[in-house]
């Protein structure tokens, strides 16, 4: 008897630490839009990217063979991604979350000396829902050789800036308590705008036809364990969260 009482105990505190946790961002990392560069070089730039974001811990980045079959499902090639209605399209059949691109263009004419040839990588971390880029980072850099390690830093800066994403475990008298930490890169004293997802609707058949996501007001960051914290909420307007919402928190960094 008392072995059932274990167990039933401790599947009821399984279910409440998955409760508790948000899942994963689904990730598109799409192949390097770019002009000037070789395909094996291009190809390198978003492996990096994948690789990094793999590594991370928040991210279920979506397989590149996938992404490409639904590409050429619906007809569009990697550089019709640019236009926002098309990675739209491409995040609601992947049930995607973000958009994370890398672009590399040569900057003036092609020289005879390799290390003279100057390139800007650029790369854009984009909410699909949105349209938003919520970090852009970009640097000039000289030769072809240079454009990965250019990359590489890059992505870690972006990876550094990302919005943590959580879940309110507790909200009471203007504080918030979360699900993310210190693993998560949160600190005390820190500050984030917070966005919430305020609205859904749905149709006659209960499909959700419009989702809205907005900044709902800011949180100071008042103390911080290794996987929870709690903070200050001052809301925007009507809009406060409550146990269990999802939230994103974008740091202030002035």
């Amino acid at each position: 008897m008392n072995k059932r009482l274990l167990l039933i105990a401790a599947f009821a505190m399984a279910l409440c630490a998955l409760d508790a946790a948000p899942k994963k961002t689904v990730l598109i990392v799409p192949d390097c839009i770019t002009s000037g560069i070789n395909l094996s070089t291009a190809q390198a730039c978003s492996a990096f990217v994948r690789t990094i974001m793999l590594k991370d811990g928040r991210f279920s980045v979506v397989e590149r063979k996938y992404m490409l079959s639904i590409l050429h499902e619906h007809q569009l090639q990697m550089t019709g991604l640019t236009d926002s209605s098309n990675r739209k399209m491409l995040g609601k059949i992947l049930a995607a979350d973000k958009f994370f691109v890398v672009f590399v263009s040569r900057v003036g004419g092609i020289s005879m000396v390799e290390a003279e040839e100057s390139f800007l990588v650029k790369l854009e971390f984009i909410d699909l829902e949105t349209g938003e880029i919520e970090i852009g980072e970009t640097e000039t850099v000289g030769g072809i050789a240079n454009i990965l390690p250019a990359v590489e830093k890059l992505a870690k800066k972006v990876q550094t800036n990302l919005p943590v994403i959580t879940r309110v475990t507790a909200a009471s008298d203007g504080r918030l308590y979360l699900a993310a930490g210190n693993k998560q890169g949160v600190k005390e004293g820190y500050k984030y705008h917070i966005r919430a997802q305020t609205k859904v609707v749905k149709n006659q058949q209960g499909k959700i036809v419009f989702k809205k996501k907005e900044i709902v007001g800011t949180l100071k960051i008042t103390a911080v364990n290794a996987d929870d914290s709690e903070g200050e909420f001052s809301s925007n307007g009507d809009f406060t969260p409550v146990e269990k919402t999802d939230i994103e928190m974008l740091r202030i960094l002035n």
